[in-house]
């Protein structure tokens, strides 16, 4: 919603790798595209300057690249301007938002794809300030009404999803709840007494398939958590796979059918994928 609660912007998706931004009376209407943006393959979050003069959004760096950077929007023009441009080591910025009042975007930086900080930017641009420094998964940041306070879902406390809040100003983040894994995109109620959020419940499994087609595929390895990037062993008796089986992926072993599952890694907060046997069988990078 536009801050004067007249007019919805929202992205409607051109082609693999652009979208537009589009705004429409929130009674219908005509609509008017504002601009284009480019390199989206998951849709980007998009949110109002309190003005309704502007609105954030992010892109690639440059045409092709995956890192992204924060671009700020005219609403009237369609014209951008470069906000962040992102630091060395880092994936990229997304998730921006405005405070309510104004003053500052909080925004997500990416190491890897769960792996991201908190940092807090002025609309006039200049070098952001960090917010944490936990280098694990944050899934969704809201401000409060007040704008003091910025509410993020994160795994920070022992790889357990939580929903926290930390000053805009820096400080130490205080848990406020426990939130079922999964948990993303928190949103602050206009009263500033509850937070509302979702869920994403992924579940993948593995399975085999008859080369010949002359028999249905079979799940070898299935739970209600995502398991992936199966590897046979050379001599076909053993599967190594990853799992996040127990809230983090790990390496798993089990017979070729499954059987007998076996935790091989623990990376604590870290992410262990890709399994790869060794030709004799005996080692498995990852």
């Amino acid at each position: 919603w536009s801050p004067d609660g007249r007019r919805i912007a929202f992205l409607r998706r051109l082609s693999a790798e652009r979208a537009a931004i589009v705004t429409v009376a929130f009674e219908g209407g005509e609509q008017r595209t504002v601009g284009e943006i480019s390199g989206v393959g998951d849709l980007p979050r998009i949110d109002w300057s309190r003005d309704g003069t502007t609105i954030v959004t992010s892109e690639p760096l440059t045409p092709g690249n995956s890192t992204r950077r924060l671009v700020l929007m005219s609403v009237n023009s369609g014209s951008e301007r470069a906000l962040t441009s992102s630091a060395l080591g880092s994936t990229g910025d997304e998730e921006a938002a405005f405070s309510p009042d104004g003053s500052a975007l909080a925004f997500l930086r990416y190491k890897a794809a769960d792996v991201q900080d908190i940092y807090v930017v002025s609309p006039q641009g200049g070098e952001p300030r960090r917010l944490t420094s936990d280098n694990t998964l944050i899934s969704g940041l809201a401000w409060t009404r007040d704008s003091r306070n910025i509410v993020f879902i994160s795994k920070r406390d022992g790889g357990a999803y939580a929903l926290w809040s930390i000053p805009a100003t820096g400080g130490r983040p205080v848990r406020l709840s426990e939130t079922p894994p999964g948990a993303q995109f928190p949103t602050v109620a206009l009263n500033g007494e509850r937070v509302a959020f979702s869920v994403k419940l992924q579940d993948e499994n593995i399975w085999k398939a008859d080369l010949q087609g002359k028999q249905p595929p079979v799940a070898v390895v299935a739970s209600t958590a995502t398991d992936s990037t199966p590897a046979v062993s050379p001599d076909g008796a053993l599967l190594a796979f990853r799992s996040s089986r127990t809230g983090h992926g790990e390496i798993w072993l089990s017979d070729r059918n499954g059987g007998s599952p076996k935790r091989l890694t623990h990376s604590g907060d870290a992410q262990a994928g890709g399994p790869d046997w060794s030709p004799d069988g005996r080692s498995i990078a990852y």
